[in-house]
């Protein structure tokens, strides 16, 4: 199934818990029997989500693409439970996250600098791991107030909720 935006700014949400798209064209989307999700924003600065992370879900792929704005936001929340959430920037405008359950989820945000990829646990106890490549780039780790980024050479930074996850895991890869 594939899910458009309007060029105008959009509010697109995920919920795999529930099945549905929400802030789309045409209303909302209840996805029964859907294996793979591509949502495309299109233009404007979008504010795009995924959330219940980690729970069941009859889907197994899902793809967020944004529109070309510079100002385009993402944000992966974890389900209630306890979630151990593998995150991975695999280019400046790419990232790939997966769970112990659910789907895989690619997001791809058009402008490498200004868009932001946020990651929050939801409740209980979650780990969250971000990976680094075989290339042996740099990893930065800054705590902030509000938030904790995550650096993985010039690959899209990954921006942590100050009190979710409650560990986080910097997996260097081979590269070290």
């Amino acid at each position: 199934v594939t899910a458009t935006g309007t060029t105008g700014v959009d509010t697109i949400a995920v919920d795999l818990t529930a099945g549905t798209v929400t802030g789309i064209v045409g209303g909302t989307i209840t996805l029964t029997g859907v294996e793979r999700l591509t949502v495309n924003a299109g233009a404007d600065n979008d504010v795009l989500s995924v959330t219940n992370f980690g729970a069941a879900s009859a889907l197994a792929d899902v793809t967020i693409n944004s529109g070309a704005d510079t100002s385009d936001t993402f944000a992966i929340t974890g389900s209630g439970d306890a979630n151990s959430l593998q995150i991975t920037p695999t280019s400046s405008t790419q990232v790939l996250a997966t769970a112990e359950a659910g789907p895989a989820v690619t997001v791809n945000l058009a402008a490498a600098g200004t868009s932001t990829y946020t990651v929050n646990g939801g409740g209980a106890d979650d780990a969250v791991t971000v990976h680094g490549t075989t290339a042996g780039e740099n990893i930065l780790v800054t705590r902030a107030a509000g938030a904790t980024t995550v650096d993985v050479a010039a690959f899209k930074r990954i921006t942590l909720t100050e009190n979710a996850p409650n560990s986080l895991t910097i997996a260097a890869g081979l590269g070290d």
